[in-house]
C-alpha cells in the first residue's frame, strides 16, 4: 500500500507560491524591522523619562528656593541669622521673635525646623536626595564670606546653590535674596 504525500507537492509553473527562500528573506526583513523599530521606542522612553526627571527637579528647586528665600526676607535685622554655614542657616523671624528656622543639609536630605521658646518643634523634609544644595553668603560690597565661622554679623546676601544632574552634565542653579529690614 502505497500512500499519497500530499505535503510537499511540486508545483507546476502555472502555479503561484512562495519559495522557502522567499519565505525566510521576507522573516529576515520583518525581524530586522522589528528590531529597529523597538529601539527607536526604548530610545524615545528614555528620552520621556529623562526630560521628566529634569522637570520634576525644575519644579522642586523653584519649590525650595521660593519657600526658603521668603522664609530668609522675614529675618530681622542685623541680629536676625544666629548661624551660617556652607550646609545650615539659623535665622529668627521678624514677625515673631521667639520662631527661630533652621535650614540644613543633613545625611542628604534638606530639612525646615521651625522651633519657638517651648519645646515645640516642626520638622519638615523639602527635598529628598538627587539635588545638591549649598549656601553662599556675601557682605555689603557683594565679597563672598568665606571664613569658618562665617560672621553672621556681615550677611547682607544669601544664596541658595542648587547642582542638577543633567544629561549634559551638572548644571548649577542660584537663587538669592538680601536681607530686609536690616538696623
Amino acid at each position: 500500500m502505497k500512500k499519497n504525500f500530499t505535503y510537499f507537492k511540486k508545483l507546476n509553473r502555472n502555479e503561484s507560491g512562495f519559495t522557502l527562500f522567499e519565505l525566510t528573506a521576507g522573516l529576515a526583513i520583518f525581524g530586522m524591522s522589528g528590531l529597529i523599530l523597538s529601539t527607536v521606542l526604548v530610545s524615545l522612553m528614555d528620552i520621556y523619562s529623562i526630560s521628566t526627571t529634569s522637570s520634576y527637579q525644575a519644579s522642586e528647586v523653584s519649590r525650595v528656593a521660593e519657600m526658603t528665600l521668603r522664609d530668609i526676607r522675614q529675618a530681622q535685622g542685623d541680629q536676625a541669622i544666629n548661624a551660617a554655614s556652607s550646609s545650615s542657616l539659623m535665622f529668627v523671624n521678624r514677625n515673631n521673635d521667639t520662631e527661630t528656622f533652621t535650614y540644613s543639609l543633613q545625611e542628604e536630605a534638606f530639612w525646615r525646623t521651625i522651633s519657638n521658646g517651648q519645646a515645640n518643634r516642626t520638622d519638615t523634609l523639602l527635598y529628598t536626595p538627587g539635588i545638591q544644595i549649598s549656601f553662599a553668603y556675601l557682605d555689603s560690597n557683594g565679597q563672598s564670606l568665606n571664613t569658618n565661622p562665617i560672621p553672621v554679623s556681615l550677611i547682607r546676601e544669601v544664596r541658595l546653590n542648587f547642582s542638577l544632574a543633567t544629561i549634559a552634565g551638572n548644571r548649577l542653579v542660584t537663587a538669592k535674596t538680601q536681607l530686609r529690614n536690616l538696623r
